[in-house]
């Protein structure tokens, strides 16, 4: 899990193993994405995000809108680069 507000003993309790980023992106098969919308998060999975994922990676975004860059997502899609992806909001 990707998460920079929890510490690792609290993660550890819940058997989580946290990940950077990056780690993520490259190891998932799922991405969901739960956070708020700030300026630290907005356009968090974009273009350069996209391109360290795994092409059967699944992406969903049950977050607000502009978090998960449409435009780049749908490029992703289209090449290949994800294997899908569901989106229950859009900016």
């Amino acid at each position: 899990a990707y998460d920079p507000f929890v510490q690792p003993a609290r993660a550890a309790q819940m058997g989580v193993k946290l990940l950077s980023l990056d780690e993520l992106l490259e190891v998932a098969d799922f991405i969901t994405v739960h956070l708020p919308k700030t300026p630290e998060t907005l356009g968090l999975i974009g273009d350069e995000a996209l391109h360290k994922v795994k092409p059967s990676v699944r992406i969903v975004n049950a977050a607000r809108g502009g978090i998960v860059d449409e435009e780049a997502l749908a490029a992703a899609l289209k090449e290949g680069r994800v294997a899908g992806a569901g989106l229950d909001v859009y900016a």
